[in-house]
């Protein structure tokens, strides 16, 4: 059992805690040739080829979201879209990828949507880049029989994790700040746009079936989010910084947190959405892209409907 417990398609890394084999399956999901969601990027660029490449955690690992936000854009020109989005992925781990292994494939816009898993922060206070997250390969005798998983279960999740911070100033605004700063010079330098969103969440909700469902959750995520009303105040605080950085350095800001219905067609827990939710998400994705400027701009023909 212990060795069935880690897919094949798993590679642990040092720097960002894991990747998926080109072509392997996760989750029901299969990957492209450079282990993300999507088409093949390996390849040189076809003519008048744009690559977009969104970033994020679990929210962004989704076939639905970059091929959506494809059929509302590829009439508009020939974009190629990948999601490279990984569950439990923070801001840091992001800034890592991009600079050390997506830069390679010539992006030419950056769509970041992120802003939950930055609340391990302030949870477990001691972290500073890469979070220790419980995300260990069962397969290496130095994880499951060392103190590894005992550090993590019994002491940081048992005994150090702070899931209530939904007060006063949070640690993880000045790291998110940071992570995304350097996504964006990052970028500059290649001359990649960048397209910033807030994130979208489903509390508080009038859908009771929707609230039951969050709350017999909370205890299974509480140490990595926090409790339910720290992580609205989390989400929060970190979509003010990034529509600060919108502000600051000009960008694009796609802007969901209150266009996504907080109900159950739209969201199937606390952040993931149904694909009735995602087609909102790529729709304003798709705005951004194809404008270049605020998505407040209207655009004519109209994108897709919702389904």
């Amino acid at each position: 059992m212990i060795l069935l417990k880690t897919p094949d398609s798993i590679l642990f890394d040092d720097e960002i805690i894991f990747k998926i084999k080109p072509y392997g399956e996760y989750l029901g999901v299969v990957m492209n040739d450079i282990g993300c969601i999507g088409p093949d990027w390996k390849g040189e660029k076809r003519d008048n080829e744009k690559r977009v490449l969104i970033l994020g955690g679990s929210t962004s690992y989704s076939v639905d979201l970059p091929r959506i936000t494809a059929e509302n854009v590829n009439n508009k020109g020939s974009y190629s879209i990948v999601s490279c989005g990984k569950p439990r992925y923070t801001s840091y781990i992001n800034r890592v990828n991009l600079e050390h292994n997506l830069m390679a494939y010539k992006p030419d816009i950056v769509v970041l949507y992120m802003g939950i898993n930055d609340a391990i922060y302030n949870n477990f206070t001691w972290v500073d880049d890469k979070p220790e997250v419980g995300f260990f390969n069962w397969k290496s005798y130095t994880s499951w029989l060392s103190y590894d998983v005992l550090k993590y279960y019994l002491i940081d999740k048992g005994i150090r994790g702070n899931p209530e911070f939904a007060t006063g100033a949070l640690r993880s605004e000045e790291i998110f700040d940071q992570n995304v700063r350097a996504i964006i010079k990052t970028a500059d330098q290649f001359g990649v746009e960048v397209i910033l969103s807030d994130f979208a969440i489903a509390y508080p909700t009038t859908d009771k079936r929707l609230e039951n469902k969050m709350l017999r959750m909370e205890p299974q995520m509480k140490h990595f989010w926090g409790n339910i009303s720290s992580t609205r105040y989390a989400v929060e605080r970190h979509n003010a910084i990034i529509k600060k950085l919108a502000e600051e350095y000009g960008l694009s800001l796609v802007s969901v947190f209150d266009k996504v219905p907080k109900n159950s067609e739209y969201f199937v827990d606390i952040c993931h959405m149904t694909t009735k939710g995602k087609y909102v998400l790529a729709n304003e994705i798709a705005k951004a892209i194809i404008i270049g400027a605020p998505v407040s701009k209207p655009l004519n023909p109209p994108l897709t409907k919702y389904p």
